[in-house]
């Protein structure tokens, strides 16, 4: 028996017409049969490394995993990918979809998919922008609060505001204070001693909100240096 190899590289489809003949030297004889073969690449290629789908915040959106691709007859296939964002409820709230798709040099085509779900739940960060000290001789003296945030803008705004004294009584008649969005100003600090403390919160785009204690002690000036 002889076996004959049959290349089919780059063939997509390929039909053979194979005869086999059985000769009988002795007697002089011989018997021919025939049949037609069909060759061709129908199987897509395998994607290897899709990652799975995940959930994150919007500061952590990981980036794309390097995909490959293996044939059954095509050894160079090269995978692409598509991305396409899903706008959500807000700048911080949306979904990405990475696509690879890997097509041998026969048309035969797979694809794959990973879904990331991004969210936005961290409030923003507020800095007070205060020193933790004042003398009399400052006021009239303004403080405004400032917000950032992980993924979006922030707007701050002061709540409320107290004024107390060194015994953690309530001065507030003697307390001067007027208070515009994320700004305070003291024009009367009541006395040496006083404590005056404010509430700022901050919201970012996607409705997180966030809280901070701000707050200045009124103290006596240095003597002056002799």
């Amino acid at each position: 028996m002889k076996v004959y190899a049959l290349s089919t590289s780059a063939i997509c489809s390929t039909i053979c017409n194979v005869s086999l003949v059985v000769a009988d030297d002795l007697c002089l004889r011989s018997s021919r049969s025939s049949t037609t073969v069909t060759i061709q690449d129908t199987t897509p290629p395998t994607l290897i490394g899709v990652p799975d789908d995940q959930i994150v915040e919007c500061d952590a959106v990981p980036d794309p995993a390097d995909v490959t691709a293996t044939d059954n007859c095509d050894t160079s296939v090269v995978p692409t990918r598509s991305t396409t964002p899903v706008d959500g409820s807000c700048a911080g709230n949306y979904t990405l979809r990475r696509t690879w798709t890997a097509v041998d040099d026969c048309g035969n085509s797979t694809s794959a998919t990973q879904e990331i779900t991004v969210q936005d739940t961290v409030g923003p960060d507020i800095d007070c922008n205060t020193p933790w000290i004042m003398t009399p001789p400052q006021a009239p003296i303004s403080f405004t609060a400032t917000a950032s945030d992980n993924c979006s803008s922030a707007t701050p705004w002061i709540t409320e505001f107290n004024c107390e004294g060194k015994k953690g009584n309530s001065k507030l008649k003697s307390c001067v204070v007027t208070i515009s969005g994320s700004t305070i100003t003291i024009h009367d600090s009541g006395g040496v001693g006083d404590k005056i403390s404010w509430t700022v919160k901050a919201i970012d785009s996607c409705g997180n909100i966030t809280s901070k204690a701000c707050s200045v002690r009124v103290l006596n000036p240095s003597p002056p240096n002799p």
